[in-house]
């Protein structure tokens, strides 16, 4: 379980580094601009470790380990600061995603697109509270979570692209769509969305402080 553990680190901090560069899907920022983003980055995270600190309960449980500590801590402050960062990084992208379409019969289904991905955020913020307050079903619910994104994260643009192409007579199945859909920063999302849930959903499942937390 440890070296899983090790692994999980290094494909969080590999996703942290990268996310400026894939979220704007846009040329090289200067160098200066590259830096401050970093720093902020750096500084988003230790507030967000900060946050989950600050909000977490005690355990009761006498067994060891247990309680909101080790790579319980880390996976709770990745998660929360990537979904704050995605509540942002989506609600800007609906005004984008419909100029690409430039059609207002598509915005009913851009504007429920968009929504869709921000109440995600909004549930994984919700859970990492859950989870941080020890309560009963936070690890269920948390483990439903990571399925549901994930077939979310992987269907959905898809999805998008065929309820216009039955709504809106303007729309045909073409690479064109499925290219918009799938940009390299949709395909970054899947890559780092199905490798985080094949580390994080054994965790949650096997880690004995989970266990011993919540027995």
């Amino acid at each position: 379980m440890r070296n899983v553990l090790r692994v999980m680190v290094l494909i969080n901090l590999f996703t942290l580094v990268c996310t400026s560069a894939f979220a704007a899907d846009a040329p090289a920022v200067p160098a200066a601009g590259a830096s401050a983003a970093k720093a902020l980055q750096f500084f988003g995270l230790l507030i967000c470790f900060g946050i989950i600190k600050a909000i977490s309960a005690k355990s009761t449980s006498t067994l060891q380990p247990s309680g909101i500590g080790g790579w319980l801590t880390f996976f709770l402050t990745v998660t929360l600061y990537s979904s704050i960062l995605g509540f942002f990084l989506n609600s800007l992208s609906l005004l984008q995603l419909h100029d690409l379409f430039e059609s207002e019969d598509s915005l009913a289904w851009t504007v429920t697109y968009g929504l869709c991905a921000i109440a995600f955020n909004i549930t994984f913020i919700y859970a990492v509270y859950s989870m941080c307050q020890i309560r009963p079903n936070a690890v269920s619910f948390m483990k439903k979570l990571l399925i549901v994104n994930l077939i979310y994260t992987i269907a959905a643009p898809a999805a998008f692209v065929l309820c216009l192409y039955l709504t809106v007579p303007s729309v045909t199945l073409t690479p064109q769509y499925f290219s918009i859909m799938y940009n390299n920063v949709t395909l970054f999302s899947i890559a780092t969305t199905v490798i985080r849930f094949a580390i994080l959903f054994p965790y949650l499942s096997f880690s004995r402080r989970i266990k011993n937390t919540w027995a």
